[in-house]
């Protein structure tokens, strides 16, 4: 999928389709670059949603990444 602002409106469509918990999301960009970085609310709830452009990151970046946020999550 590529995303551009333009593109919220599928990005929420997507989100809906695979997260239950998410029934009616606003999407926003907040910033793009090598990646696209969403804000996802619904009601009181707030998420941050990256979306890698293609090629950019191998998996075990991302999942490096992943682990240094839940690291500071803790911390």
């Amino acid at each position: 999928m590529v995303l551009s602002p333009h593109s919220q409106p599928a990005l929420a469509a997507w989100l809906r389709e695979r997260y239950d918990f998410l029934p009616d999301p606003r999407v926003t960009l907040l910033r793009s670059y090598t990646n696209d970085v969403f804000l996802v609310e619904q009601d009181d709830r707030r998420f941050v949603l990256k979306v890698y452009g293609q090629g950019w990151r191998t998996r075990d970046d991302v999942g490096y990444e992943i682990e240094l946020i839940d690291h500071l999550a803790r911390a």
